[in-house]
């Protein structure tokens, strides 16, 4: 019920839990009003509060998708309507069930996180996988957003593309591509191609190997990490991502690679360590991505910290003694001596200093 809502002027109940809304003209119909907002008249009702005093929703886009909203807010959260699907994107999805059913694994669609999204395939493994499978254009913070969520609710999000080019959010999260490959029909098993995927590999610091010792300098002659790309069998991935077999990491721009969220087999994990001596950053942890929201603390004193701040030459003159709160203050207060270098005007040590002339103009 509480993913229910039900259109006003013909009764249906319209189930927002269900990439088909529970009805065969469900997408029709919300496609009927995307453009009504009439508070007195509203084209829905939520049924968890009907017969109450907030039962009106209308539609609103919110960061490219739908949802269903409350006229007056409440505690009843928003809902946001699955898009249709397009026959690509319902073969790409069919594709992704197949493959993770082959492996053994269960997989069922569009089925609803508790943080509020919902991936377009949802593999039960020892690590809970989602898949995305995203056609349409989205930002980069939405797609970021998603993922957080999706780890949250102890998911791991997974985003494929079939674009030639990397949208705007590949590598923000984990991403997936694939080698050139027609969706008008379903692809028969294991003829997919996946590439985004990256390991890492040790390799001798020398000329030819790295454009340059990561640590600085020279090359060293000891074994660094480098980046390399991988490609796999969509298949393959759909099993061992699942698995735990393959992970998503965050690392920086090195060598072979520029920073983003990749994913990496779990061999990789283990040579990281190896020369390293530490754990890789694992990607989207909810522990290291939720931050806590600012909150205001009210009308505080503007302070300038440049007033106290202490200056290289102790705040002093050694000559006069007199205190300076910066080095350009400390600097104008000195002249020319006779041998061209600043000193005091109050130091006894270089004077006789040359006559200081007017410019003429």
């Amino acid at each position: 019920m509480q993913s229910e809502i039900r259109h006003v002027p013909s009764g249906i109940i319209l189930d927002l839990s269900q990439p088909d809304l529970g009805h065969p003209d469900g997408q029709a119909i919300i496609a009927a009003h995307y453009h009504d907002c009439h508070r007195d008249t509203p084209a829905f009702e939520c049924v968890k509060h009907l017969g109450g005093t907030n039962p009106g929703m209308y539609l609103k886009k919110i960061q490219d998708a739908w949802w269903a909203v409350h006229f007056q807010a409440g505690r009843c959260q928003n809902r946001r309507i699955p898009a249709p699907m397009s026959d690509e994107h319902k073969r790409q999805t069919e594709y992704w069930v197949r493959a993770a059913e082959d492996a053994g694994y269960r997989a069922e669609t569009e089925s609803p996180l508790p943080t509020g999204t919902r991936p377009d395939v949802l593999i039960h493994g020892p690590v809970v996988t989602g898949v995305e499978v995203q056609r349409s254009g989205l930002t980069r913070v939405s797609a970021v957003q998603r993922t957080r969520k999706a780890a949250l609710a102890g998911v791991l999000d997974v985003w494929f593309t079939d674009k030639g080019a990397y949208p705007r959010w590949a590598f923000r999260v984990p991403t997936l591509g694939q080698q050139p490959q027609s969706w008008q029909y379903l692809p028969p098993r294991r003829a997919v191609l996946a590439n985004g995927l990256r390991a890492f590999s040790a390799v001798k610091c020398m000329p030819g190997n790295l454009p340059a010792c990561p640590n600085g300098g020279n090359w060293c002659g000891q074994y660094h990490l480098k980046v390399e790309p991988r490609v796999l069998v969509l298949d393959e991935v759909a099993s061992r991502v699942p698995a735990g077999d393959i992970v998503a990491l965050r690392i920086g721009a090195m060598s072979g690679g520029k920073a983003g969220v990749y994913l990496f087999p779990t061999k990789s994990v283990s040579l990281y360590k190896e020369l390293t001596g530490k754990s890789p950053q694992l990607a989207f942890d909810p522990r290291a991505e939720d931050r806590s929201r600012q909150e205001p603390h009210g009308r505080v004193e503007c302070r300038n910290p440049q007033s106290t701040a202490s200056s290289a030459f102790g705040c002093s003159c050694a000559a006069c003694g007199r205190q300076f709160t910066s080095e350009r203050a400390f600097t104008n207060h000195q002249i020319p001596g006779w041998d061209g270098r600043l000193v005091c005007p109050e130091s006894k040590a270089r004077y006789p200093l040359p006559p200081r002339r007017s410019v003429s103009r």
